[in-house]
């Protein structure tokens, strides 16, 4: 069963945000507001565990002593040095729980990056033209390492990547559009039939055959495998 202080120290954190989204166990205002509940929680204990403890060295430095009264100060001293050690316990439990947190929010954190930036930065490559699986890869390495893509929470709650304040898909299609992403971006595949046949090597002879690269490099691989083997359209 979760004690009051469990249960205190969790709706302490809950409303200053220290179990949120944003949590950081590193970060030193959550530090602070950690330390802030704890010794608001522990300090009434602490005080009268104080107060406790100077009566009783009253009462032996007095030439006179209660033994009914330093019995029941002693009972009260130890049934508030046990109430302490409890409070420690669930300080502690307290303190695992909020690690937990931490971690159980690193993880999501995870999920969403590949989600929302490592697979939209692939579709929206795609959707733009970028068609090169070597290109693809190159192209969103390039993409992530020079701009701050950002998970931005909307009002109905909804998360999505942004780049300055953009959505990441319509980012990309302006990227693709540059100078920078049109080399990246795969030509249109010619579908004219014979014209390419018949051009034989000598319309793709200045293209060098790569069967991964651009589709003018894989004609001039496949025109290149054919010279090889004899084999004429």
């Amino acid at each position: 069963m979760k004690t009051k202080l469990y249960h205190f120290l969790m709706r302490y954190m809950h409303v200053t945000g220290l179990i949120a989204f944003a949590y950081d166990p590193d970060d030193a205002d959550t530090k602070a507001a950690l330390k802030a509940a704890v010794d608001e929680a522990v300090a009434p204990v602490l005080a009268k565990n104080k107060e406790l403890l100077g009566e009783v060295k009253k009462a032996k430095r007095g030439a006179e002593i209660d033994p009914a009264e330093h019995e029941r100060l002693e009972t009260e001293l130890d049934a508030t040095k046990a109430q302490l050690a409890d409070v420690n316990k669930q300080l502690k439990t307290a303190n695992k729980a909020a690690e937990d947190a931490g971690k159980a929010l690193d993880g999501e954190r995870g999920f969403t990056q590949s989600l929302l930036v490592d697979q939209g930065l692939s579709a929206a490559l795609l959707e733009t033209g970028v068609k090169n699986p070597a290109h693809l890869k190159a192209a969103a390495a390039l993409l992530k390492t020079s701009n701050k893509i950002e998970i931005v929470a909307g009002d109905d709650g909804t998360r999505s990547a942004q780049v300055g304040g953009k959505p990441l898909a319509e980012f990309v299609k302006g990227w693709a559009a540059g100078d920078d992403g049109k080399a990246f971006v795969s030509a249109p595949v010619n579908t004219g039939g014979g014209a390419a046949g018949g051009s034989g090597s000598g319309g793709g002879g200045n293209v060098k055959g790569n069967m991964a690269g651009t589709p003018e490099e894989r004609r001039a691989w496949i025109d290149a495998k054919k010279a090889e083997a004899g084999v004429t359209d």
